[in-house]
C-alpha cells in the first residue's frame, strides 16, 4: 500500500505546489504559511486518521474498506 503524502495545493491552478511526508507535516504548514503572505492561496492535503492508521497497520484494500466502513458506523453510531 502506498502512503499519501501531504501536499500544499494552489487553490487557484489545482497544481501542488509542495509535498512532503506525514511525519514532517509541520513543513507544509509553514510552507503554506510563506505561500499565503505572498498572496497566493493554497490549500493541504493530508491524509485522514483512518488513512494514517490503516497504512501504520498495513491494511490490505479489502480490510481498509471494512475498517472504514466500521469506524463510519461507530461515529454515527454516537451522533444520532
Amino acid at each position: 500500500m502506498k502512503e499519501k503524502n501531504v501536499k500544499v495545493i494552489n487553490t487557484a491552478s489545482g497544481s501542488v505546489l509542495y509535498s512532503t511526508h506525514l511525519e514532517t507535516i509541520e513543513k507544509a504548514f509553514e510552507f503554506a504559511s510563506d505561500m499565503e503572505k505572498m498572496d497566493i492561496d493554497v490549500h493541504i492535503d493530508a491524509p485522514s486518521i483512518t488513512d494514517s492508521l490503516a497504512e501504520t497497520l498495513g491494511l490490505t484494500p479489502e480490510d481498509k474498506e471494512v475498517y472504514c466502513q466500521t469506524i463510519t458506523g461507530e461515529i454515527e453510531d454516537h451522533i444520532l
